[in-house]
């Protein structure tokens, strides 16, 4: 998920025009572990236990070392129903974003629906 400042960059191009993505963007993410659903009569995975949540901002200034980015993932427990941060700091998903630097830092493209 995305809010409008991004959903807006995207819609304009960003990253694949070679510009990037204004201050003020923001991606949530929510991951779930699969399962097959028992009920198709085909092979269908459906969401079984939440895994994590993610989130992404972009503000050069504050986030400067980070690309501009600032990332935080929590992990989410079933047995205690919370979550816990993975790792510190607000550069923790950075290393693993170094790959897409070319890409502002962001993974997907803009999926139309």
């Amino acid at each position: 998920m995305a809010n409008p400042t991004m959903i807006e960059a995207y819609k304009k191009g960003v990253p694949a025009n070679a510009t990037k993505f204004p201050d003020g963007s923001k991606i949530a993410k929510i991951q779930w572990k699969t399962k097959k659903d028992a009920d198709s009569p085909f092979s269908v995975n459906v969401p079984a236990a939440l895994r994590n949540v993610a989130f992404i901002e972009k503000d050069s200034k504050r986030f400067e070392a980070s690309g501009g980015w600032g990332y935080a993932n929590f992990n989410y427990d079933v047995a205690s129903d919370s979550f816990t941060p993975d790792g510190e700091g607000t550069d923790c998903g950075f290393a693993c974003h170094t790959v897409v630097e070319a890409k502002d830092f962001i993974f997907h493209s803009y999926q139309k629906r």
